[in-house]
């Protein structure tokens, strides 16, 4: 029995020239199915997002170090800090660099092209092997000097301290076909344990691999299908009625559906499963 489209989660939206369910939604939905703790998933999300002034600089520093100002001078090198200015990639790269991550491993990447989404989407998988507090340090610079470099600085100063990064393995949701967009990062747990059938528990997840579009007609009934992205719809198996053609649909209005192809006054609604 055909579901009721307006309710469904998995829903596309419609218009000439789109098909697609939202990207960032079925994301959101695998970060959902395997958090395990919201606060550390917050802590290393900040982390990433966490871009200093050029006058600052972001510390990871080791769980039961103790923290004293005089750790962060502007000449030492002995705890690890991040770039100011790095995207989310160059950021990760910097944090495996450091030691800080280890094991990424791109467990998922898709364009949009091959099935019904709005975005391509990708899944990153990471170990942080010990717990780091994230530190920010402000520098000030004699007047003669500008903030290029945190050597030049006379004075500085630990303006905020962030939430413990826990140890363990996180998942980071991404979409974008060209620019990887960060849509959040899901905690699996320290004993987690990365295996090559981690996809296979993605696949449980209701609707994220989905490819099928179906689409059912309110006043006549009659079904069609098409798949793995193609605008190319065919009856489903015991309906008399013709193939067509989404770039050929008429009567987009605002409800996501199009006119009926085959008795021309009902409206179409589409569903991907």
């Amino acid at each position: 029995m055909w579901r009721d489209m307006s309710t469904d989660l998995y829903c596309p939206d419609v218009d000439r020239y789109c098909i697609a369910v939202d990207s960032g939604q079925t994301v959101r939905e695998v970060l959902d199915a395997f958090e395990t703790d919201s606060d550390s998933s917050a802590a290393f999300t900040e982390v990433l997002e966490c871009f200093p002034q050029s006058e600052s600089a972001l510390y990871l520093v080791p769980l039961l170090h103790r923290i004293h100002v005089d750790d962060f001078e502007p000449r030492g090198d002995d705890l690890p800090s991040v770039g100011r200015y790095a995207e989310r990639g160059s950021r990760l790269y910097e944090l495996e660099k450091l030691g800080i991550i280890t094991d990424v491993r791109t467990e998922w990447t898709e364009t949009s092209s091959g099935a019904y989404l709005s975005d391509g989407r990708a899944l990153t998988t990471l170990h942080v092997p010990k717990t780091v507090i994230p530190v920010e340090v402000r520098y000030r610079f004699p007047d003669r000097w500008d903030s290029y470099s945190h050597s030049y600085a006379s004075h500085w100063e630990v303006t905020d301290q962030l939430d413990p990064v826990p140890a363990g393995w996180y998942l980071i949701g991404e979409t974008g076909d060209y620019t990887a967009k960060t849509v959040g990062v899901a905690y699996l747990g320290d004993s987690f344990g990365m295996s090559d059938d981690f996809m296979c528990h993605v696949a449980e997840v209701e609707g994220f691999t989905a490819s099928r579009c179906e689409a059912q007609c309110d006043a006549c009934e009659t079904r069609w299908f098409a798949e793995s992205g193609s605008w190319r719809f065919q009856p489903e198996y015991g309906f008399d009625a013709d193939p067509w053609n989404f770039d050929d649909a008429a009567g987009f209005e605002t409800d996501n559906r199009v006119s009926c192809p085959q008795c021309g006054t009902g409206r179409v609604g589409f569903m991907v499963i």
